[in-house]
């Protein structure tokens, strides 16, 4: 637990030797006291698994940041449309998407989905997807 404190606290941060120095002050007549591969390892599991509960949080959109929060699956295949709608995909830019999408989710009032794409995220997704789509194009040719 001392390994992993917050950032902030980094420098309260203990080693494994530290550590273990600790434990043998502690409990000075105790025999089965890890040793210090064992605390390294152990700690490196904990700052694996502290590091992948990060990294899930920022997928899930837990951390309010849009640009790490998964690209919904129902705007992928409005833009999967889009470029089927045209008979030279490459003639259709990200930014003419987005703004197709826009219009194509607009309620009434103006707004759009809570869970819109932001326009970072719509021209970056659709720029990979058909980066994607003309390398399946290339497979199937050659």
């Amino acid at each position: 637990r001392s390994y992993l404190t917050s950032g902030s606290d980094s420098g309260k941060k203990l080693n494994a030797r530290t550590m273990l120095e600790r434990l043998r002050r502690k409990y000075p007549k105790r025999y089965t006291l890890p040793s210090e591969t064992t605390l390294k390892q152990e700690i490196s599991k904990l700052f694996d698994k502290q590091k992948k509960n990060t990294s899930k949080e920022k997928a899930s959109g837990d951390n309010n940041n849009k640009s790490y929060a998964k690209f919904p699956e129902i705007y992928a295949n409005a833009f999967k449309r889009y470029m089927k709608e045209v008979e030279d995909e490459s003639t259709i830019k990200p930014k003419e998407a987005y703004d197709k999408l826009v219009e194509d989710y607009t309620d009434e009032n103006g707004r759009l989905p809570s869970d819109f794409p932001s326009y970072k995220q719509g021209t970056s997704k659709f720029s990979g997807m058909k980066t994607t789509y003309r390398k399946q194009q290339l497979k199937e040719i050659l």
